[in-house]
């Protein structure tokens, strides 16, 4: 599992806020629905 902690701390170091959008949960529902159902 080292390799796991090690990716995810550089994940952690280089994660940028401002490049990454969070759709609300309710979109994110909505799209996995309509992904789903079509």
């Amino acid at each position: 599992m080292q390799f796991l902690k090690l990716s995810t701390a550089d994940y952690i170091r280089n994660f940028d806020p401002s490049s990454h959008t969070f759709p609300p949960r309710e979109q994110l529902g909505q799209q996995y629905c309509s992904e789903v159902n079509s």
